[in-house]
């Protein structure tokens, strides 16, 4: 009995048994939680970004950079992102705020660098995507 009575009594100490609850987060953790789920998430590498380009991870990394810079730089302003001048190149090219939310089209421009110095493949390749604020933030972007 003695074992049965300190086996119940260090279960109540842990916490709530089998389906209760555990606390919610209240007020503002709650509603910042509920604001990060619902932030989208541009991925570089997926094939309406420049997945098919087949880049390397270190030349999509700088890219990510690139573009994280560009959300919040003023319009037309070229972000490099190549190791050589103009050899990449981040912008956004236009913004405009429809129903509140704003928006801003991001260009990518990839030119050719010489051949085995690392440059990027291709003659010149091009992307161009339309990304949206939510709850006033821009998108996660990933690799």
């Amino acid at each position: 009995m003695a074992l049965v009575s300190a086996l119940l009594g260090a279960s109540l100490a842990a916490g709530p048994a089998w389906g209760a609850e555990a606390k919610k987060p209240a007020g503002k953790a709650k509603a910042a939680a509920h604001r990060q789920a619902q932030r989208p998430v541009v991925h570089l590498n997926s094939p309406a970004w420049l997945g098919y380009l087949h880049l390397k991870r270190d030349q999509l990394e700088r890219i990510r950079k690139a573009t994280i810079k560009a959300l919040d730089a003023p319009i037309d302003e070229e972000i490099q992102c190549g190791k050589v001048y103009m050899d990449c190149t981040v912008r956004a090219a236009k913004e405009w705020i429809e129903k509140g939310v704003k928006y801003r089209q991001i260009v990518i421009v990839l030119h050719k660098g010489p051949q085995g110095s690392g440059g990027w493949t291709g003659s010149k390749a091009f992307a161009m995507n339309v990304v949206r604020q939510v709850n006033g933030r821009w998108p996660e972007i990933r690799i």
